[in-house]
């Protein structure tokens, strides 16, 4: 596996592990719902969100993908809030510039740019109210990868950033390349690259946090901070490893690479940032200073804790191969993590054998206390929307039948907590939730079961099983089959949506 690969399986691996919900070592039954007689959350509990406006419970704006994906054109317009079917009327053509975009608050512009080989290193400047194309701004070369990350500081002044792989004299390395552009101007105003690969990020009101690994293998973690002006501090985390490192020799029999993906949660308002590994301690940075304070979280022994262990046994789960975490910050000191565990494979004789992808559960954990309390047991990925946390998961292992083709999974359809102290409601049963968008005060759920290894969102095809689910009420409100198509903004599973 050359560097191309380990591309597209890193993009695979830190876009789509999280909506994916893996876990490892199997259970010898399936609960039908472990998380519904969950305790209430702690004393700090989630703040509502506002409701959703009666402009957007009529219309939403997504980005619908059209034709084959070999040759598929984007464009945008209002959707049906239910079915999520293209309204009659105007519509935006985007041509292959539907990938990735930065929207401002009042959604009065946004940035759209290309991805894989529609790439061409422009961004569109629109007005996706009025649904029509301002003009272009062409950023400066290379760009190896669509921006994955943004901050919108105001009219004349948008943060992005996005990584690749790039040739350096000894090798292949990865770099961030952070970008200040001037919607108003359609120009660049300030570019800047980073050594490392992006991992994630948090928005700040005058700038940008970034969690980075090392250009190459694995090595300490950092945080940068991006002010409006593409000015970038950075801090060293040696007690939170991050990267990639790929084998010495792919052509060997059982060849792997070791990933280690921390998790990054931003608190905008204290301007702290937290990064969450695995087994290590939490690494509290203050932003101003770049101070860190490194903090061990104290379990709170429940039933669902004796659940989790009762799921995952204890000699199963030492086998743990590539870490993933991720991070969101609720507010009110409470910080959510979540992730999972992939074994490492095993090798018999000239096979190489099944890997697991387990859960390691969704925790909330008091930064004034540092007490963690597990929540659910069986998450992999979650979503943080409007005051509320949406959990899901998915175990994955070797076939009871060593003839089988297919893995053996469970899957534990979908769990809405919050707001407030209001009880866990589950959804969908044991059904598989492979993808998640919220909008409007809805989530709109991808039910389409699927055995690959990392499942995740198609939005070029007609296939798919959606889930309408209310948020208010908690309640199924529609199931269809077709496309799920991209919405502009809204909480979705690649990263939690920012506060």
């Amino acid at each position: 596996m050359g560097t191309g690969g380990r591309r597209a399986l890193t993009a695979t691996v830190v876009g789509l592990l999280l909506m994916a919900g893996c876990t490892a070592g199997g259970p010898r039954r399936q609960p039908s719902a472990p998380v519904t007689a969950a305790p209430s959350l702690p004393a700090a509990s989630l703040r509502p969100g506002p409701p959703p406006s009666a402009r957007s419970a009529d219309r939403v704006l997504g980005v619908v993908w059209h034709g084959e994906p070999a040759t598929a054109t984007a464009s945008l317009g209002w959707l049906d809030p239910r079915s999520l079917r293209e309204r009659p009327g105007r519509r935006l053509a985007l041509g292959g510039h539907g990938v990735a975009w930065a929207v401002a608050p009042d959604q009065s512009l946004a940035l759209f740019a290309g991805g894989g080989d529609g790439n061409d290193g422009r961004l569109l400047v629109v007005d996706p109210r009025r649904l029509r194309r301002l003009g272009t701004i062409r950023l400066r070369s290379p760009w190896w990868e669509w921006p994955n990350a943004s901050s919108w500081l105001g009219p004349s002044r948008v943060l992005l950033a996005g990584s690749g792989n790039f040739q350096a004299p000894d090798g292949g390395a990865n770099a961030t390349v952070v970008t200040a552009v001037d919607p108003a101007a359609r120009r660049v105003v300030a570019r800047r690259t980073l050594p490392g690969e992006l991992l994630a990020s948090g928005r700040l009101p005058d700038g940008l946090v970034l969690l980075l690994g090392p250009p190459s293998g694995i090595g300490p973690a950092r945080v940068t901070v991006v002010d409006a002006r593409g000015q970038a501090r950075t801090v060293s985390l040696p007690g939170v490893a991050a990267g990639f490192q790929e084998p010495a020799d792919w052509s060997k029999v059982g060849a792997s690479s070791r990933r280690v993906q921390p998790g990054l949660a931003v608190d905008p308002d204290g301007r702290r940032a937290f990064v969450v590994g695995a087994d290590t301690p939490v690494a509290e940075v203050d932003l101003r200073s770049l101070g860190v304070v490194w903090h061990r979280t104290e379990p709170r022994p429940g039933p669902l804790r004796r659940l989790a262990d009762w799921l995952l046994p204890a000699a199963e789960a030492k086998s743990v191969y590539g870490p993933v975490r991720m991070a969101a910050w609720l507010g009110d000191g409470l910080l959510a993590v979540w992730g999972q565990d992939e074994s490492k494979p095993v090798v018999r004789g000239l096979t190489v054998g099944w890997q697991w992808l387990r859960p390691v559960g969704l925790r909330l954990v008091d930064t004034r206390t540092w007490r963690a309390t597990m929540i659910h047991p069986d998450a992999s990925g979650a979503v943080w929307a409007g005051g509320r946390l949406l959990a899901f998961g998915r175990l994955l292992g070797p076939p009871a039948d060593p003839d089988a083709d297919e893995p053996a999974q469970r899957t534990y359809g979908l769990t809405v907590f919050g707001p407030g102290d209001r009880r866990p409601v589950h959804l969908f049963g044991t059904r598989q939730v492979t993808w998640l968008e919220v909008s409007g005060g809805r989530a709109y759920v991808d039910l389409t079961p699927s055995t690959e290894r990392y499942a995740g969102g198609d939005p070029q095809a007609t296939d798919r099983v959606v889930g309408v689910v209310d948020l208010e009420t908690a309640r199924v409100v529609a199931e269809w089959r077709g496309r799920l198509p991209e919405l502009l903004v809204g909480g979705c599973c690649i990263q939690p949506a920012p506060q």
